[in-house]
């Protein structure tokens, strides 16, 4: 009798992980007439919250998707984004990229990666070949580029992304600062556990290494925005038709200083977006920043909201 118990459940164990694998199965086959449609119009990427550009954009060729075991399709803005959010949520999906000729959609895992100096969305540079053949011609016009496994992806995305969503979270929810509080905001440091109000990433304190980069946004309500990097909040303003009192860091003091009458620098510095901007209160600080490290400029106002609007629509 307990044999036959034993067998019962062995054969039942066996029925349901098959049942598992042909609903999975069933759910991609399903999809696959959908696979080669483009990205719905307004989509914003799962974990960065910024624009998955369709097929006809120049950023097109960096978009990916996945489709879960139940059949949803995820939109994600670059490689990166697509491998640290399977790793956060602790799933596997099926993973789809752009072909870098003929732009149709490929399974990541049997794609040829390369890394190349072209400029994605989140600056990974990865692009996607569907033969050898394809890949070795491009590796052979671009010396610098290299093949590269899907595993050293997502070794690399868990750890940057680690760092920009890696301060420890809180279940309990940080109620948004009212009037009375944004008097009080450019005395204060960023509060604990905030997150860009734009791309939802970790917003640093002062004492952070990527504090340096963190701005605010005061509305005409008082309302209080945070954001990660300067370009995040004035692309927000854009997309919100909205003109708000903005503020940085000071380089030197880490004082906030009002956005427009600071003096900016583009760095080699790696920001949270990877702009790389600091901000300096007087501009012979500036001078003196740009003089001491090679590769550095200072650029205007105006010209860094141009490259944010740019980016982003």
């Amino acid at each position: 009798m307990k044999k036959r118990f034993l067998v019962f459940l062995a054969v039942m164990s066996i029925y349901f992980v098959s049942s598992l694998v042909f609903d999975e199965r069933f759910v991609i086959q399903a999809a696959a007439p959908t696979i080669q449609k483009d990205i719905p119009k307004d989509t914003y990427c799962e974990v960065c919250n910024m624009v998955v550009y369709r097929e006809s954009h120049k950023m097109g060729k960096f978009s990916a998707k996945a489709i879960t075991s139940k059949g949803k399709t995820l939109y994600y803005d670059d490689i990166g984004c697509l491998v640290f959010d399977e790793t956060r949520t602790k799933t596997t999906n099926t993973k789809y990229v752009r072909d870098y000729h003929s732009s149709k959609w490929i399974s990541v895992d049997t794609a040829i990666i390369v890394k190349s100096n072209l400029k994605s969305p989140m600056n990974w540079g990865y692009i996607y070949f569907s033969t050898q053949k394809q890949a070795n011609a491009y590796l052979a016009k671009n010396k610098k580029a290299k093949i590269v496994a899907l595993s050293t992806i997502k070794e690399e995305a868990t750890k940057r992304y680690q760092n920009q969503f890696g301060e420890k979270r809180t279940d309990k929810k940080i109620s948004a600062p009212t009037a009375a509080s944004s008097k009080t905001s450019l005395s204060q440091d960023v509060p604990n556990h905030t997150d860009c109000a734009f791309c939802n990433m970790v917003v640093y304190k002062k004492d952070s290494p990527f504090g340096k980069f963190s701005a605010q946004a005061i509305q005409k309500s008082g309302k209080v925005r945070y954001y990660d990097d300067i370009s995040c909040l004035l692309y927000n303003e854009v997309k919100d038709k909205a003109s708000n009192a903005k503020y940085v860091r000071d380089y030197t003091t880490m004082n906030w200083i009002v956005a427009e009458k600071a003096t900016y620098v583009k760095t080699t510095l790696q920001s949270p977006m990877d702009d790389g901007y600091v901000f300096f209160a007087k501009a012979e600080d500036a001078k003196k920043y740009v003089a001491k490290n090679k590769g550095t400029k200072i650029v205007t106002f105006q010209a860094v909201k141009k490259e944010a609007i740019q980016r982003y629509k």
